[in-house]
């Protein structure tokens, strides 16, 4: 036993680290001394079964998902914002049961991970009920997923402890779009210029408004009639399907070309009224407000304007395949949503075969 009493009166421990120095330490309470001589023993014992790789090195919370987080900062800016928030949660979750390293965290605990994230919680001040949205949960249980997949790829973890883990049923709704009758409304309406460009830019083209906002001039060619979605800084794609060229449709065509003569902005095409890059607060807060003056009840936002450019798209036949392009979507499931408006009379379909004999 490498505790001993001394004619002090105190208990030392002589003992060899996981580098083989020799340690010496004095206690007045022999409990201590015990239990300073069982952890050196433990980590030593654990040092060797890790370099005998019958086991994987500790690795702390803290630095994994530090590494994590910095590996994504590259992303957009939404998305990142996202994966800052769903690792704050989840480093919470691992403070409140007291987990400060990755083999620490089991299975039992994933399950309790998503319990906690399908608890509804009620607002005292106000007393209303909180029920966690399926797509949200999801989107939390995808990146906890990733994060350790890629632990499991560096080694640290042998298995993803999420593995059991299985994503909420989502209830996809049928996208809103604007009907003929509320654009023609809506456009009717006094709106300054450079607004008015910006919404035909998200009618006409159905970009997502970081794409529109980031489309420069450089962007454009009149003559091939096309606007193309690129990479470049400050600004990354939600995919890389997003990255495209999509043919300008002739009234945003007429207006571009009008106003390449007399730019409000050297860089930007769709820029504010002050000729700086459009926000899409603001954009909103104008939407909002016109759709509401030209007498439109059903709900107003930006997003709208890209279902209905696909929306009217698949009403008039437009393919599928070729709508996914326009849309940039990395699957064709994306763009499954709007199947359903497909039109049920399909005689001009298959009359091509009339001539067959």
């Amino acid at each position: 036993m490498s505790v001993r009493k001394t004619k002090h009166h105190t208990y030392q421990v002589d003992i060899y680290d996981v580098n083989g120095k020799k340690i010496s330490k004095r206690f007045k309470i022999k409990s201590d001394a015990v239990a300073f001589e069982t952890k050196s023993k433990n980590e030593k014992r654990e040092n060797k079964l890790v370099n005998s790789k019958l086991k994987t090195a500790d690795v702390p919370f803290k630095q994994t998902l530090e590494e994590f987080m910095n590996s994504k900062l590259a992303l957009r800016g939404k998305t990142v914002s996202k994966y800052k928030n769903f690792i704050k949660q989840f480093i919470l979750f691992l403070e409140g049961q007291g987990l400060k390293y990755i083999s620490e965290f089991t299975p039992d605990h994933a399950t309790l991970l998503l319990q906690e994230l399908i608890k509804q919680r009620t607002i005292p001040e106000s007393g209303r009920t909180l029920v966690p949205k399926p797509k949200t949960v999801n989107g939390f249980l995808a990146v906890i997923k990733s994060f350790f997949n890629e632990e499991v790829v560096k080694g640290h973890i042998v298995k993803s402890p999420m593995l059991h883990i299985k994503n909420l049923k989502v209830q996809k709704a049928k996208p809103e779009f604007y009907t003929e009758a509320e654009i023609k409304l809506f456009f009717e309406k006094e709106i300054n210029d450079a607004y008015r460009l910006a919404f035909q830019g998200l009618l006409y083209t159905g970009m997502r408004i970081e794409e529109l906002a980031n489309i420069h001039w450089s962007d454009v060619d009149f003559e091939k009639k096309l606007i193309k979605v690129a990479r470049k800084a400050g600004f990354n794609p939600k995919t890389d399907n997003s990255e495209r060229a999509i043919p300008i449709a002739e009234p945003l065509y007429k207006e571009l070309y009008k106003l390449q003569k007399k730019k409000k902005s050297k860089t930007y095409v769709f820029a504010s009224v002050e000729g700086k890059q459009i926000r899409e607060r603001t954009l909103l807060g104008v939407c909002k407000r016109i759709a509401k003056a030209a007498g439109i009840t059903s709900r107003a936002f930006l997003h709208k304007f890209r279902h209905t450019f696909a929306t009217h798209l698949v009403i008039n036949r437009v393919p599928l395949e070729r709508v996914q392009k326009l849309l940039g979507h990395s699957s064709i499931n994306e763009t499954l949503i709007y199947a359903h408006l497909i039109p049920d009379d399909m005689h001009d379909d298959v009359s091509v075969l009339d001539k067959l004999f």
